[in-house]
């Protein structure tokens, strides 16, 4: 059996999990808001310079 799985596909499985399971799991929803957090932090850290990033194609 083979699969091909992308950068983002586990989070995004996870992200809409529903809420019934987080409230029976609430030690995992922790695990998962720090993760997410951290996704955040890295994004917004990254936010300007992607902005502003050209591809060789258009310089």
């Amino acid at each position: 059996m083979s699969a091909d799985f992308y950068r983002g596909d586990l989070l995004q499985k996870v992200l809409k999990i529903d809420s019934r399971f987080w409230n029976e799991y609430p030690d995992l929803h922790f695990e998962v808001d720090s993760i997410v957090l951290e996704v955040k932090q890295t994004f917004e850290g990254l936010q300007s310079l992607l902005d502003t990033y050209k591809p060789l194609s258009e310089t």
